[in-house]
Parts: structure tokens; C-alpha cells; sequence
């Protein structure tokens, strides 16, 4: 498996599947999220190598959005972003970055 390889997961009441797509590495570069699990804190890592407009959201396992992190144009960099989960409840979640062209899932728990 390539190394700019991510998956998108889709997620509904009776089927789980698992799609590997390619990401442009000139759009977000890949994210890293800590600690997994988490109980108050999250934590995601992010590269963006253009000027761009990103949005985080956090997915529950029926696929409804449940927390609009942020939505923000960002400067080339690298980023970090804590987000307070201290009010989901507990089980699995995806935190999605979005450019508006491609977008990231990477799947967590909240203990």
C-alpha cells in the first residue's frame, strides 16, 4: 500500500464497507490523531501545503455530523487541533478533514 493512501469508511445501520481512495498529496497532507482512545481531549495533526479552506468534523457511527469543529482558510503549515470530546458519548467516531476537493476520515474512540 502506498504511503498517500487513506480509506474512507461509510457507515450506515446495516453495512460497514471500507474504500481505499488516493489523496492528492498537493492538497492536506496526512493527519495524525491522539491520544486513541480519548475521554476529554482529541488531539489531530495536519500538514496543508497550499493556502486553503479547511473543515473538521466529527462523524458519529450512523454517519450524522454530531460536532462542527472548525471551518477556516489556513495558510500553508503544519497545524494542530484539540478538540474537547468531554461531551460525546461513549463509543466510535471519525474526526473528517475536508479541503472541499478531497477530505481524510480517521476513526476514534471516546472512552
Amino acid at each position: 500500500m502506498a504511503s498517500n493512501t487513506i480509506f474512507k469508511v461509510y457507515i450506515n445501520k446495516s453495512t460497514v464497507g471500507l474504500n481505499e481512495y488516493l489523496i492528492n498529496k498537493n492538497e492536506v497532507n496526512s493527519s495524525k490523531i491522539y491520544p486513541n482512545p480519548a475521554r476529554k481531549h482529541i488531539s489531530i495533526d495536519y500538514n496543508i501545503p497550499n493556502d486553503t479552506t479547511i473543515e473538521i468534523v466529527i462523524i458519529d457511527s450512523n454517519g450524522k455530523t454530531v460536532m462542527n469543529v472548525s471551518n477556516e482558510q489556513l495558510e500553508k503549515g503544519n497545524y494542530t487541533s484539540t478538540i474537547d470530546i468531554s461531551n460525546l458519548v461513549k463509543g466510535s467516531y471519525i474526526i473528517r478533514v475536508n479541503n472541499g476537493k478531497y477530505y481524510s476520515n480517521y476513526k476514534f474512540i471516546k472512552k
